[in-house]
């Protein structure tokens, strides 16, 4: 009996002493003025995730194997001789990775193709009759080697258009056409639609909404809204061919217009704060636009996010 007394007695207390020990944290804490000696900053590595694969990359003294699905895309930096001092820079990127860009330097708009080894190919797309402040470019690859391209030449809106190697041309060729006369106003926005036509955003010298689209046969401009509207504008195309567009109106807030059976549909979609520029827009996989805007309330910037729930309809910005 003793011994079983002495058995259960002995239990009694390991239990007692496991309810009264208090757990010990080991997190450790670093002074505020040790985190910059204790950090680094990590220079991105040449090579993908893929190509990165099992193999250790070494950050503040620790080894560690980066993953298949990492994102250590080749980066490159470099500088165009020919625009070294743009004041207008405009970018594309086509699904192989090659981007596409052009610059406005001084009166000379440029064309720049960057592959993705890091080669350049760059060529004159058009010589401007002045340099003003308003000179802009937008370009947009429509594939198929395309590429198209609008600036500004005076208070003038251009087109350009580069032609493919062929029978007819035995180098690429760049058509230039004035399509709006006395508008040049804020940054362009250009959006080609899935049967190759032009679609053109932007703040006109009015500090109207300006929208200018190819049909094919002639081009149609149009004032969207009478302002006064802000640079941020963004564009996208839906599957029905009509646009849909984002703009922050400086006295009603952020403001979005589309087109249902041809009716023009205007709708308010943030008022809150101060609403400071930085607007971004995209469209899901269900052809849901999302968007992205800052503002700023009481001395306090906001990044807000305007998406769909899940994807569903009853979520889409209206």
């Amino acid at each position: 009996m003793s011994g079983k007394s002495g058995t259960a007695i002995f239990i009694a207390l390991m239990f007692i002493l496991q309810v009264l020990v208090i757990p010990q944290s080991f997190s450790e804490s670093i002074p505020e003025e040790d985190i910059t000696v204790r950090t680094q900053f990590l220079e991105l590595e040449n090579g993908s995730g893929s190509q990165l694969a099992g193999h250790p990359l070494s950050v503040n003294g620790h080894s560690w194997l980066v993953r298949p699905e990492s994102n250590l895309d080749n980066w490159f930096s470099n500088v165009f001789a020919n625009a070294s001092g743009a004041t207008a820079v405009g970018i594309d990127v086509a699904p192989d990775g090659t981007a596409h860009i052009c610059t406005v330097d001084n009166n000379v708009v440029n064309y720049h193709e960057v592959l993705v080894n890091g080669s350049i190919e760059s060529d004159v797309i058009g010589v401007l009759g002045s340099s003003n402040p308003s000179d802009d470019c937008a370009i947009q690859y429509t594939g198929h080697d395309r590429v198209r391209v609008a600036f500004y030449d005076g208070m003038n809106l251009v087109y350009a258009r580069n032609t493919v190697v062929g029978a007819t041309n035995a180098q690429p060729v760049w058509h230039n056409r004035i399509i709006s006369e006395g508008v040049a106003g804020g940054p362009l926005n250009i959006v080609m639609d899935e049967g190759d036509k032009a679609n053109i955003v932007f703040r006109d010298v009015n500090d109207s909404l300006r929208y200018i689209n190819f049909t094919s046969t002639f081009w149609i401009d149009r004032v969207i809204d009478q302002g006064p509207v802000g640079d941020d504008i963004e564009l996208v195309i839906q599957g029905d061919y009509s646009p849909f567009i984002i703009y922050h109106h400086l006295t009603q807030g952020l403001l979005s217009v589309g087109y249902d059976n041809h009716q023009l549909i205007r709708n308010n979609i943030a008022s809150t704060g101060n609403l400071t520029g930085g607007l971004g827009m995209g469209v899901d996989g269900d052809g849901v636009s999302q968007v992205a805007f800052t503002f700023e309330d009481n001395g306090v910037s906001y990044l807000n996010i305007l998406r769909s729930l899940s994807g569903k309809v009853a979520g889409k910005i209206p």
